[in-house]
């Protein structure tokens, strides 16, 4: 199967003719994953030390279902390295200021519209909504990438390194980084059998029943906010 996954390529995305669509709350509750045996939990915003950031790993109830099928088709050397997952707001919201100053600072002459527009594809508008959450507001969304033997495997840029290279198929068009090209095939190809839909422009970034991946595959949503536990 590996050997399959590493000779197929990451397909292109098209936009498609979906509609985006309010989710419809089923109501699954949030399942705690830190100590899953072949996952680790890097708590990533937390290792910044950005306040309110979570230290354990939740994720909804299928979610948690459908990453045991990803786990179950890799070998048992594989594992799984999760940067984060359910996300609490205030944390969105120092994610978009960092990246609001970065960007002002890239691009001087650039208006409020102008960096709303460039920030956009990367970072998510921070909100408590109910009808458009945010992905990682829903326990839909995990951001991760794969281990071997204990090893995060070099997949061409780092994890939030938001650069055109972060495109999930960069590595399909530039026609270099051959092994890099091939682990974003793994990756990607492990996650989508198992039912989870990418971001294209964040290899890192896959979801199951929020409002991207009903616009993915055509159907309602079925996560919305959820409010994240006290820790």
């Amino acid at each position: 199967m590996l050997e399959k996954w590493r000779e197929c390529p990451i397909p292109a995305e098209s936009e498609g003719e979906n509609p985006w669509q309010a989710p419809q709350e089923c109501g699954q509750p949030l399942v705690d994953i830190t100590d899953w045996e072949r996952v680790r939990y890097g708590a990533y915003y937390a290792g910044m030390g950005l306040r309110h950031a979570l230290t354990r790993c939740y994720v909804r109830q299928e979610v948690s279902q459908r990453l045991r099928k990803v786990l179950e088709s890799l070998p048992q050397e594989y594992s799984l390295w999760i940067y984060d997952t359910l996300r609490p707001v205030e944390v969105q919201q120092s994610l978009y200021d960092l990246y609001w100053d970065k960007l002002a600072q890239e691009y001087p002459e650039a208006d409020d519209e102008e960096l709303c527009r460039r920030i956009d594809d990367f970072v998510a508008w921070p909100r408590v909504d109910y009808q458009r959450p945010t992905p990682h507001s829903t326990g839909g969304a995990v951001d991760l990438t794969l281990m071997y033997r204990g090893q995060v495997m070099p997949i061409g840029t780092e994890f939030d390194g938001l650069t055109e290279r972060a495109n999930t198929r960069y590595y399909e068009e530039c026609g270099t980084g051959e092994e890099f090209r091939n682990y974003r095939r793994l990756l990607y190809h492990a996650m989508t059998e198992a039912g989870f839909v990418n971001y294209r422009h964040e290899w890192w970034h896959y979801a199951f029943g929020d409002r991207a991946w009903g616009h993915a595959v055509g159907k309602v949503p079925i996560y919305s906010y959820i409010e994240p536990p006290a820790e």
